[in-house]
């Protein structure tokens, strides 16, 4: 996993070809644009439904990893002076806030609530309350993650599976949370060992705690506390173990999340490359 300390100096250098961003897309890279019974006239009235059975079915057999955004790549070339391909995966969407927001306790969602009459904001008041186990804390916002950000894990999971989005800058706000969820799926996938995805995830403590005390950080004082900024390798142990009790592995996690074997391939081969041939002709041989 790359840490905050070194993602300015990958895309200064011109190392990183791709960043997958895993926050809320900014409004002016979402597109309104809505299809409406196909891209053909004639499949208008009784035939919509059909033809957009058929549109589902041929997208499942022929899966391509997400585009990227226009908007936001063109502007990282600005600033950084060299191409870099920018793609959006928002894993705490609109479905995802709503779940959160219905795990906390009656007086946070009381608070939340007031909080423009009591002239503070929304995440002032979230944010130390899902870093608070009392209230909600990260092992059940993990949990919260992998059961309702699938499509969006997907997607992230999916932009690995293209040789020429590599290397890849995963980011979220703090490069903890989301981004600690996404690479520890990468890594098992992998074959590392359980122990050293957890040593990495725990890692990323230390690395914003030195941020935050160097004056590095550009963000509130609310979101750089020593609870928020947490990353104990228990909360993600028991991340693991709920995924393997529930779906056996990260490979069957991943399954369920839409992500075929052959994808599941070509991700280890992009990030394995020997090991990965042979996972690959292993599959050809048992297909």
């Amino acid at each position: 996993m790359l840490h905050a300390k070194h993602s300015l100096s990958m895309l200064e250098t011109s190392w990183t070809q791709s960043v997958l961003d895993l926050r809320a897309v900014p409004e002016v890279c979402q597109n309104p644009a809505k299809s409406s019974g196909g891209c053909c006239p004639c499949l208008a009235g009784p035939w919509a439904k059909p033809a957009k059975k058929a549109k589902e079915g041929l997208q499942e057999l022929f899966i391509h990893p997400p585009a990227h955004c226009v908007t936001c790549s063109s502007k990282f070339a600005e600033k950084y002076e060299h191409d870099v391909s920018v793609f959006h995966a928002d894993l705490v969407a609109s479905k995802m806030r709503f779940y959160i927001f219905y795990e906390v306790p009656w007086h946070i969602k009381m608070r939340c609530i007031m909080a423009p009459v009591m002239g503070t904001t929304t995440e002032k008041v979230m944010a130390p309350a899902v870093a608070d186990a009392t209230k909600l804390g990260y092992e059940k916002l993990y949990r919260l993650l992998l059961e309702h950000s699938k499509k969006e894990i997907a997607k992230g999971l999916r932009i690995m599976t293209k040789e020429e989005n590599f290397p890849v800058l995963v980011h979220c706000m703090h490069g903890k949370d989301r981004t600690g969820l996404l690479i520890m799926l990468l890594l098992l996938l992998c074959d590392i060992e359980p122990q050293a995805a957890l040593l990495d995830y725990a890692q990323s403590e230390m690395e914003l705690r030195t941020a935050r005390d160097s004056k590095r950080f550009n963000l509130a004082s609310h979101l750089t506390t020593d609870p928020v900024l947490a990353s104990s390798a228990e909360v993600m142990q028991s991340t693991m173990e709920y995924m393997n009790q529930k779906y056996g592995s990260a490979a069957g996690y991943v399954k369920s999340v839409g992500i075929t074997d052959i994808e599941v391939s070509r991700i280890r081969l992009n990030l394995m490359k020997e090991a990965a041939t042979k996972d690959l002709m292993s599959r050809m041989e048992a297909a």
